[in-house]
């Protein structure tokens, strides 16, 4: 088999615990070296932790030589560990295909992405639009669509990830026509390297246009510069374009996000974690003790090793009250113990049993006072969060909590439905607006609505762009998950589209369905609306859901939705 691992984006232990037992046992392992770096891991870091050799691989040797990367990965296990999620980029959806062709199965593990991580600033990663990549200008080739898509996500409010540009083992055109392998220094660009070139491109547009119109890259546009995300040495800074342009933030790696008009609460939070992460705060009280807030994955199987060393040295652990309901929904009839029993010894069974026990009280981002109680009496205090800690969760306002307290806090990143999507074939950059439905239940008269509801405005937004549309199918209940089955959500679009004017949904609207299991990745379907509305297949009570409806594709998205998804049967 050949394995996609995501290491995160920290140091060694940001791995998954499976990750880790799957990486020990390969006949080869590769790293890839060119779409990013592990900011506090070195290759002989690694090969250290994991106790074997570690094969580099470059550009040219994951997007030409493909075939010696897969070879013999048909009889024997091969993985090729990627910083960040496997499927962040392009290349790798691309070499899943090559292995699929080659008849080898593949098995990709999620982790955390700056994607994910970039909710440490304080803002709602629902609001993201498209993410941007910003390439370094060269003398001849300075394109400008990446500022054109931050205008297109402001004029619909929303923030813009831009992921910077890294040059590593690059050749001169010179070198390239001589054939000779000599290969520039490694350069990654840092947030006031793309300042400038944003800020170039707005003074040509004004000396062609005087005119400004809304939606429009202001010099003024408040920016957040996120700075070696995931790792103990991140910052944060809340800045102006114009004063990102005059700020070198050091080492790599870099990321920025350009917003749209913040709302009051992501003001007060980007504020006070921005604080947080330069160390502007007062030093920690020396008796408040440390709250640690553990993603979990998306499945079981994805928690990380730092996680469950946190996790067992804590005394006070905590399961997220909308977490214990999902896990009630993926666990079934399964336990902790089982999933786990070749992993660890019957003393951190006991401890993970009772750290995952959904019967133990729960708490939530706005009812944690016992939590707090615990912090300010010195006690560590763990709390468990399925996917992400912060991606699509309330836990910010918790940390500016804790920020005004001085009470210290860590954040151990996972995958989350944000990122993990890539795994059926599409491209994060060509998602728009996250979509949360309404509590399931929820009922729509279509004659009497006062006004189109918000989630379905949104969704014809991002269509109106030719977006992707994630759609959050679940919402904590009061005793048990609320969750609208992917069949309900088609009905309830058809039922709306057949009365508001020039909707832009209807039954030809393609869409992906994904189907969370308890371990490993999930489970894609593909269908339209009209036939998924006709279905009745799948079953709330027993799986966890997320609906994708497709916007445009381009050929390479067609080409791994046929590989990587299965259409639906309705008979």
């Amino acid at each position: 088999m050949f394995f996609l691992i995501g290491l995160g984006l920290g140091d060694p232990t940001d791995v998954g615990v499976f990750g880790q037992q799957i990486i020990k046992k390969c006949e080869r392992v590769y790293l890839e070296a060119y779409t990013s770096i592990l900011v506090n891991g070195t290759e002989p870091s690694l090969e250290t932790y994991y106790g074997r050799k570690i094969l580099i691989a470059d550009r040219e040797q994951v997007e030409v030589g493909a075939g010696d990367l897969l070879q013999s990965a048909d009889v024997q296990d091969v993985a090729l560990l990627v910083v960040g999620d496997p499927l962040s980029a392009t290349t790798h959806s691309d070499l899943m295909l090559r292995a699929q062709a080659l008849g080898i199965p593949v098995q990709v593990l999620s982790n955390a992405s700056v994607l994910t991580s970039a909710a440490t600033t304080g803002l709602k990663l629902e609001r993201l639009g498209e993410v941007v990549s910003i390439p370094y200008w060269e003398e001849n080739w300075q394109p400008e669509s990446f500022y054109d898509k931050i205008c297109t996500n402001l004029k619909h409010g929303l923030h813009t990830l831009c992921l910077l540009d890294i040059k590593v083992k690059e050749q001169t055109v010179e070198n390239i026509i001589k054939n000779r392998k000599l290969f520039e220094p490694p350069r990654f660009m840092r947030t006031h390297e793309a300042a400038k070139q944003l800020l170039a491109i707005i003074e040509k547009r004004e000396q062609q246009d005087n005119s400004c119109t809304e939606g429009t890259l202001r010099r003024d546009t408040t920016c957040i510069a996120c700075v070696r995300l995931g790792t103990e040495r991140q910052k944060n800074l809340v800045m102006t374009l114009q004063e990102s342009a005059e700020a070198d933030l050091g080492e790599p790696l870099h990321s920025m996000v350009v917003c749209a008009p913040l709302s009051d609460a992501e003001t007060r939070d980007a504020a006070a974690l921005a604080s947080w992460y330069q160390g502007a705060t007062k030093p920690a009280s020396s008796c408040a003790g440390r709250l640690h807030l553990i993603g979990m994955g998306l499945t079981i199987s994805d928690i990380t090793v730092k996680g469950v060393e946190i996790l067992l040295k804590t005394n006070h652990v905590f399961l997220d009250k909308a977490s214990r309901q999902i896990l009630n929904v993926l666990l079934g009839s399964r336990s902790i113990r089982e999933i786990f029993s070749d992993v660890f010894n019957p003393d951190e069974l006991d401890r993970l049993d009772a750290a995952f026990d959904v019967n133990k009280p729960s708490v939530s981002a706005s009812d944690c006072e016992d939590v707090l109680a615990l912090l300010k009496s010195g006690e560590d205090v763990t709390i468990m969060i399925w996917g992400d800690p912060l991606a699509l969760t309330e836990y910010t306002s918790l940390l500016t909590r804790l920020v005004d307290c001085n009470i210290p806090f860590s954040v151990v990143h996972n995958a989350s439905l944000i990122n993990s999507v890539a795994s059926c074939g599409l491209q994060l950059y060509s998602f728009g607006e996250v979509i949360r439905l309404p509590e399931s239940g929820s009922i729509y008269d279509p004659h009497s609505l006062p006004d189109v509801p918000v989630f379905y405005k949104k969704l014809m937004s991002n269509i109106s762009v030719g977006w992707h549309s994630l759609c959050i199918l679940h919402r904590e209940g009061n005793d048990k998950l609320s969750q609208w089955t992917p069949c309900e959500v088609a009905r309830l679009l058809l039922k709306l589209s057949s009365v508001i004017e020039s909707s832009k949904i209807d039954g030809a609207c393609r869409v992906v369905i994904g189907k969370m299991p308890t371990r490993g990745q999930p489970i894609y379907y593909n269908t339209n609306l009209q036939d998924l509305a006709n279905a009745d297949i799948f079953r709330s009570e027993t799986a966890l859901y997320a609906l994708i409806v497709l916007g445009h594709t381009h050929p390479l998205e067609e080409e791994c939705l046929a590989a990587l998804t299965k259409p639906i049967s309705i008979s």
